[in-house]
């Protein structure tokens, strides 16, 4: 069974979320999202996520490519993903246009043994909105 790997926050869930989950699920059997927790979304975004972690599990829970879903760690760090993904072993990392590539979370997880593929699904440009654009136009309501 090929496992793929995606992580997300995954709040205003739109289009082109389904779009990145469908192709992240042709590339293995089993889809595995690592959902960030709401804590790790206020320090990184600087503000709380519009949907709290459960309502954003069960919005997900929803999608028929998602096979598991498990919670992202409070404080994002490189032993704190690392530890989940040596958890997982996925054979195949994806990661949306937006994802960075971290060189050193890749060098500590083959000094883990593990060395799954790294892909980047790049989004299309049939998909007007973002979050963060379909926020700003619901402020202006």
């Amino acid at each position: 069974m090929k496992k793929v790997l995606i992580f997300g926050t995954f709040d205003l869930l739109h289009a082109g979320h389904i779009e990145f989950i469908k192709k992240a699920k042709e590339m293995g059997d089993y889809l595995i999202v690592i959902l960030n927790s709401d804590k790790s979304i206020e320090k990184r975004k600087g503000r709380k996520p519009i949907f709290i972690y459960s309502e954003r599990k069960k919005i997900l829970s929803a999608i028929k490519f998602i096979d598991e879903i498990i919670a992202g760690p409070n404080k994002e760090t490189l032993d704190s993903i690392n530890n989940l993904i040596q958890r997982i072993v996925p054979d195949v990392i994806v990661l949306s246009s937006k994802q960075k590539v971290n060189k050193r979370e890749i060098d500590d997880l083959k000094k883990r043994g593990i060395f799954p593929k790294i892909r980047i699904i790049k989004a299309t440009k049939k998909y007007k909105y973002s979050s963060s654009k379909i926020k700003e136009l619901a402020e202006l309501i």
